[in-house]
């Protein structure tokens, strides 16, 4: 279960918007699970046509893969946990 732990503003392109932060149990991508992830939610234009982003907090719990040519990009394991650097 996830909960709100704070609000934040967050800066687009096009304008300021203040957003929930949420503290998520854990984020699941193509059967790897991460825990103690941080999220912050708002609406993405229906342009978009996509479900969500993933941020850098998860990410960076994967060797990630980007294979241009082929257009296949893999993740790799290697921390199931976010450690978050001073300041985050």
């Amino acid at each position: 279960m996830s909960k709100v732990t704070s609000y934040e503003t967050v800066f687009t392109a096009s304008k300021a918007e203040k957003v929930p932060k949420l503290e998520l149990t854990s984020v699941i991508l193509a059967g790897e699970k991460a825990t103690g992830m941080i999220a912050k939610c708002m609406n993405l234009p229906k342009e978009l046509k996509v479900d969500g982003l993933l941020g850098l907090n998860f990410l960076r719990c994967f060797k990630i893969y980007l294979d241009f040519e082929k257009g296949i990009l893999t993740f790799d394991r290697f921390r199931v946990t976010a450690q978050y650097p001073q300041g985050e």
